[in-house]
């Protein structure tokens, strides 16, 4: 066996989550969220990077801009849909955002019109619990449009018994990988921007 010093991240995930059994989702999560090349993080770590500031400072740039309110807000509104439908029933919980004019949360995504690949293939891992079957079910057939990785996250976090922060940890350790890989291409291009 490999001794725990050396197994990977999604291992010891699943092991402090007390989920051993979802090593694999879990691992599959962290490679769909490593990288989203156009999201604002991913730019200001490469833009650190270019005026001379370390990777490891990159990184910390992409951290910054990740916990802003765009990030945390999604979270939020995602719980609310998620308590109007425990309250109520999916349908009419996907109803009042579009009664209001406002977009579902957790469905679609500008950078993915046909559907987020990312969010397609993790729901192909696992089995989202009973509230988040009927959001994915009623959100889809009343918004027209499906499920991002938003609300996939919060249905894994859910049908695993994750804590709450989970969605937002495993987004975050995803992302890191990215966003550092982004600091070192963008070193090895060697473009540093002139400082005045």
């Amino acid at each position: 066996p490999i001794p725990a010093t050396k197994r990977a991240l999604h291992w010891h995930l699943g092991w402090a989550w007390g989920v051993p059994g979802s090593q694999d989702v879990l691992r599959r999560t962290l490679v769909l969220l490593a990288d989203d090349d156009s999201c604002a993080p991913a730019v200001a770590a490469r833009a650190a990077v270019s005026n001379g500031t370390s990777p490891a400072a990159a990184l910390l740039v992409g951290l910054a801009c990740w916990t802003g309110s765009f990030r945390n807000g999604a979270a939020a509104r995602i719980d609310d849909l998620k308590t109007r439908a425990l309250e109520r029933d999916a349908a009419a919980a996907v109803g009042d955002y579009l009664r209001r004019g406002e977009p579902a949360p957790g469905f679609g995504h500008p950078g993915f019109p046909g559907g987020d690949p990312r969010a397609a293939a993790l729901l192909e891992r696992f089995q989202p619990n009973d509230v988040f079957a009927r959001l994915l079910e009623e959100g889809t057939a009343l918004t027209g449009l499906r499920p991002n990785m938003d609300l996939t996250l919060a249905a894994l976090a859910a049908s695993l018994g994750l804590p709450d922060q989970a969605p937002f940890v495993l987004s975050v350790l995803a992302r890191s990988t990215g966003w550092i890989a982004h600091a070192l291409e963008q070193a090895g291009l060697g473009a540093v921007a002139a400082t005045e």
